[in-house]
């Protein structure tokens, strides 16, 4: 049996402004900051502006936490 490897590349690991700040602000705060981090990340892909490797983690963090914001939010109704 193969266990799927965990990914390390939490959003909480990778963007100090989200560990120091962000993540203790409001839900919607979050999901907002998690968007407007997809939207400029696909930006800089797009234009290649930095390092795509990068890029595509902060991408996929993002995405992560905004689903398991949206699941934490959804368990709480």
């Amino acid at each position: 049996m193969f266990l799927k490897r965990r990914n390390n590349n939490s959003l909480l690991s990778i963007d100090s402004l989200y560990k120091q700040a962000i993540v203790y602000l409001s839900e919607d705060v979050r999901i907002d900051y998690c968007e407007r981090l997809i939207q400029r990340c696909t930006f800089d892909v797009r234009n290649n502006i930095g390092d795509k490797k990068q890029l595509k983690i902060a991408l996929q963090a993002a995405k992560h936490e905004i689903k398991s914001l949206n699941e934490k939010h959804v368990c709480k109704q």
